[in-house]
């Protein structure tokens, strides 16, 4: 069978990895030669619709699919078809059932004529009793017409089809950060967190760790797909919810919230087990061997958020107290290098992943320097999908993902063959130093 799919015009580096990761959750073979980053709508066959009802319903990129009955040359084509398929419509032409029509155009703005199109498509389908519901229809049919641009009078492609289901748009939406209880500096989009979630591959049952959790913003997709999560945050302000709020106009935040009432929130405080006060750098915390299926992280660029881990911290030439004099107390915090936060993330995934297991995380970028040399490595991972997303002219940051193929053996750790992130190279293009 032939299912057509549309996509959102937003995130197109995302759109393929997002796609394989949804198959791979759900063992649906699939060639991604067939998708690209240009178009928007293509032609995919699956033995039935279970496969693409799955899919929809993980993905955030795929606007909706139909089942592809038709390709007309035009309207009147379309209508012509329509009179020539009275046989097939018969099945859906009872007074118990309704539909709607639905029509939209790709790479071309509606225009105001556009719900009269849907009515006349409507009005042609060969129905007899029928009934039309615009809200909850029984089923729906969509005209979808692709343009080469905007400026193009007549459709290169015409589609006709049924639709099968809708994607998970609706979780941008139910998610939004504007009415979650607790957010910070850098809560990550809910949109890209849930993009992250189907890349990394997350599914129910999962045990899933963010070593720099925060407010949980990427654990929340997680758990919303059925995984158990635990977070580590080194940031006790943080990690507890207290002192200085990150809202517009809100001076300190409030008793309500926390982490675990984010969780509480959305309905999946069972998924949630806990937020561990610990440094990323220090994997001794964990038990030992295997235990996660994914770790997914945004560690912090040293823009918004200071990347800090416990040591040692250096005197300051203006401090009261001399040198000599100083006492070190503990935990103290002290710089975390950019690219060591990577490497060690690395590491961690290396020796606490299952084999099979995924480790998704944002890598920060210069654009002028990035090269494939400047991306972290590890024996024991495999890079199977790498995203850009640009940030300012100069900056941007790539959604790398891995998969664990082997236990490291001893001595092995991660590198980057050419580090492009050290001595705060990032946080100066970011502020155009």
């Amino acid at each position: 069978m032939k299912f057509l799919f549309v996509f959102n015009q937003t995130h197109p580096d995302f759109r393929i990895a997002e796609f394989l990761g949804i198959c791979r959750i759900f063992d649906i073979e699939f060639d991604p030669e067939q998708l690209n980053t240009k178009e928007h709508v293509f032609i995919f066959e699956f033995p039935d619709s279970s496969p693409v009802k799955k899919i929809l319903s993980r993905s955030v990129i795929v606007k909706f699919a139909c089942e592809l009955l038709f390709e007309p040359t035009s309207l009147d084509n379309l209508f012509q078809i329509f009179e020539e398929n009275v046989e097939y419509f018969r099945q859906f032409d009872s007074p118990d059932l309704s539909f709607k029509c639905k029509f939209l155009s790709v790479n071309r703005q509606h225009g105001i004529d556009y719900l009269n199109r849907e009515r006349i498509i409507a009005d042609k389908i060969p129905f007899d009793v029928c009934n039309v519901d615009l809200k909850t229809p029984d089923n729906t049919f969509c005209a979808i017409e692709v343009y080469k641009n905007n400026d193009s009078e007549v459709p290169e492609r015409i589609f006709f089809g049924k639709m099968i289901a809708e994607g998970q748009q609706k979780l941008k939406r139910i998610y939004n950060l504007k009415d979650r209880l607790y957010i910070g500096n850098t809560t990550m989009d809910p949109e890209l967190s849930f993009i992250q979630a189907n890349i990394a591959g997350i599914k129910a049952g999962d045990l899933v760790l963010d070593p720099f959790s925060g407010t949980g913003g990427l654990l929340i997709p997680a758990a919303h797909f059925g995984a158990y999560v635990v977070g580590a945050e080194i940031n006790y302000s943080i990690a507890k919810a207290i002192g200085k709020s990150s809202r517009h106009g809100v001076k300190y935040r409030n008793d309500e919230e926390s982490v675990e009432g984010n969780f509480e929130q959305y309905g999946l405080s069972d998924k949630y087990l806990s937020t561990i006060l610990a440094d990323a750098s220090i994997h001794g915390v964990y038990r030992s061997g295997p235990i996660f299926d994914r770790i997914v992280s945004d560690p912090p660029y040293g823009v918004r958020e200071k990347s800090s881990k416990c040591g040692r911290k250096e005197p300051k030439p203006d401090w009261i107290i001399k040198k000599d004099q100083y006492v070190q107390s503990y935990p103290e915090k002290t710089v975390y290098e950019l690219s060591n936060t990577f490497t060690d993330l690395l590491n961690l995934a290396a020796s606490k992943l299952v084999i099979g297991g995924c480790l998704s995380f944002w890598y920060p970028i210069v654009v002028q320097t990035y090269s494939e040399n400047s991306i972290p490595q590890h024996p024991a991972l495999k890079l199977i999908f790498n995203c850009f997303q640009p940030l300012t002219t100069k900056t941007a940051r790539r959604l790398l993902t891995y998969k664990k193929i082997q236990e490291p053996n001893s001595g092995e750790s991660g590198y980057i063959p050419e580090d492009m992130l050290s001595n705060g190279v990032f946080r100066q293009q970011t502020y155009g130093k």
